[in-house]
């Protein structure tokens, strides 16, 4: 968990040396061989459907949220507000599966993920005012790489939860 979670970090120490593009290939690079390595080893051989899905979960999952959080930290969005923003993923997550999945959120889920926007909103807010001690030098449009990312990544998540994988995709 914690080296996923560096990602925040790991943008903001590398955005003054390297622009976002630069450093999410790297990082691409390195899962991208290890994970190629760990399917061959296993046997795994991908079919064409499979990886077409995959590419599409990846584009959303991976460039289109790590693009705009890692965009948005490099033109000054404070790392810890684009991580607040990356929290309401759940939110949209569950504002989107009951059309696309079906599935039920009760009332008392809902609020609970109210109480979360409602933090992000006050923390944001706090950032954006000039007047606050920790205002960003970031221009406000800045801000809304790091949500296009949240909703790439939202999406993705739905999308990679109906396009579940069949057996038949992934051969031996």
């Amino acid at each position: 968990m914690g080296f996923w979670s560096s990602g925040f970090v790991g943008a903001r120490l590398g955005a003054p040396y390297a622009p976002a593009d630069t450093l999410l290939a790297w990082r691409y690079l390195v899962v991208a061989t290890l994970l190629g390595a760990a399917l061959w080893w296993r046997g795994h051989r991908p079919t064409r459907a499979a990886w077409r899905r995959e590419g599409v979960l990846g584009l959303l999952c991976q460039s289109g949220y790590l693009g705009g959080v890692v965009t948005g930290v490099t033109l000054g969005v404070p790392a810890g507000t684009a991580a607040l923003v990356a929290a309401l993923q759940p939110l949209v997550v569950a504002g989107l599966s009951a059309p696309v999945l079906g599935e039920v959120v009760r009332a008392r889920q809902w609020w609970a993920l109210g109480g979360g926007l409602a933090g992000v909103a006050l923390v944001m807010r706090a950032d954006l005012g000039s007047a606050s001690p920790t205002a960003s030098t970031a221009p406000a449009w800045a801000y809304a790489l790091p949500v296009a990312g949240m909703l790439s990544l939202s999406l993705g998540s739905v999308l990679g939860e109906r396009w579940r994988p069949a057996p038949a995709c992934w051969s031996r």
